[in-house]
């Protein structure tokens, strides 16, 4: 099993009609959307605020989540 984390910041989305019409969930969805169509890959969004050095909370808590129940995943 693969396991995906696909990580936006979802500014261009918001601000950017162009943009919003042709992912109006935002990059992030499309690409995972993609990804868990084959039968071996799982995959996770998470969003935030743009920042040079910022990863969210709800990534961290993920990753934090899911090393403490590696056994589950092979």
């Amino acid at each position: 099993m693969i396991r995906v984390s696909v990580f936006n910041e979802f500014c261009h989305e918001r601000h950017k009609d162009a943009v919003k019409a042709i992912y109006p969930d935002g990059m992030h969805k499309t690409i995972a959307d993609f990804l868990r169509a084959e039968e071996d890959i799982t995959a996770r969004t998470c969003k935030s605020r743009p920042s040079a050095f910022w990863v969210p909370i709800a990534f961290l808590d993920f990753l934090h989540e899911n090393q403490a129940h590696e056994e589950n995943y092979h």
